[in-house]
């Protein structure tokens, strides 16, 4: 039988594709996201953007770089 409090505690990470997404990305509701969620990670990755997706990741992971982090393809 699965014994509940001798569980490790889960951990989710989320990988978020990005392209040109900068005007859709809410830093805002991540920041909420991931100041009320510790056990949870974002992955995002930008696919080669024109916009300016790469500066809004960067802010957005900027103070969580233990939990959400970005990965720039060319």
């Amino acid at each position: 039988m699965f014994n509940s409090q001798a569980a490790v505690p889960s951990r989710v990470c989320l990988v978020v594709p990005c392209y040109n997404e900068a005007a859709r990305l809410d830093s805002q509701v991540f920041r909420s996201y991931l100041a009320s969620h510790s056990s949870v990670r974002f992955l995002f990755v930008d696919d080669g953007s024109t916009d300016n997706t790469v500066a809004v990741l960067k802010d957005l992971c900027e103070g969580y770089e233990d939990r959400a982090a970005y990965l720039q393809c060319t």
